[in-house]
């Protein structure tokens, strides 16, 4: 990309070596992006998730929730 703007070549060729490196990247990103808005527009597996370790990871990933390290969201006792 950088060659590209000194050269002020901004065709597709130009940046084609530089799309391709990035299209494994993108797409994880463009798959996770599409998981998180499938469950944030379920609201009842949202207020599930809030008291259920175990689905909050499901739906949020380690990103989110990683119950061994940042500890459950219940209070001790109460499941």
């Amino acid at each position: 990309a950088k060659q590209a703007f000194a050269r002020r070549d901004f065709s597709a060729a130009s940046f084609a070596t530089y799309v391709e490196g990035r299209t494994d990247e993108c797409g994880t990103a463009v798959m996770y992006l599409r998981h998180m808005l499938h469950h944030l527009r379920d609201r009842d597996a949202l207020l599930r998730a809030a008291s259920n370790d175990d689905l909050r990871l499901q739906i949020f990933g380690p990103i989110g929730a990683v119950v061994s390290d940042r500890g459950s969201l219940l209070k001790e006792g109460r499941q």
